[in-house]
């Protein structure tokens, strides 16, 4: 992976994570009034999105990890709200635009892992190029 294409990929990931996480910091007042675990649960997002983001430009592996564990979380519960819904949540529309910008910046970290899951398993991801082109 050239050093052009692993520095886009990790800023594309970071931005998604910051964009996820923001969403989910802003839209969470608002949960509380449906069901306190909702609340929670949505910053608990914003700040494990953020910790997950700080870990990638740290150059840490974890943060791929962590990210992906709560992109996909998201996702998922995203679609469970929508479909059969949440325990004390009340109904929620498909395109709602923050819910379509917040899966929309999901779905793009997770492109972005995918990508670079085979540097991953190798040990060489994106963050190892960086550094050593940066030194």
């Amino acid at each position: 992976m050239t050093t052009s294409r692993a520095t886009a990929i990790l800023t594309a990931a970071v931005v998604a994570l910051i964009v996820g996480g923001t969403v989910h910091l802003v839209e969470a007042p608002s949960t509380f009034e449906d069901a306190t675990y909702l609340g929670l649960a949505f910053l608990a997002n914003a700040a494990a999105s953020v910790v997950a983001a700080v870990l990638l430009m740290r150059g840490s592996r974890l943060g791929w990890g962590l990210g992906a564990l709560v992109a996909a979380g998201s996702i998922a519960a995203y679609v469970v709200s929508r479909t059969v819904g949440l325990p004390g949540q009340s109904g929620e529309e498909w395109l709602e635009l923050s819910g379509v910008v917040a899966v929309a910046s999901e779905v793009a970290f997770l492109v972005a892992f995918a990508t670079v899951m085979p540097a991953l398993r190798i040990g060489r991801a994106p963050h190892v190029e960086m550094a050593a082109t940066a030194a």
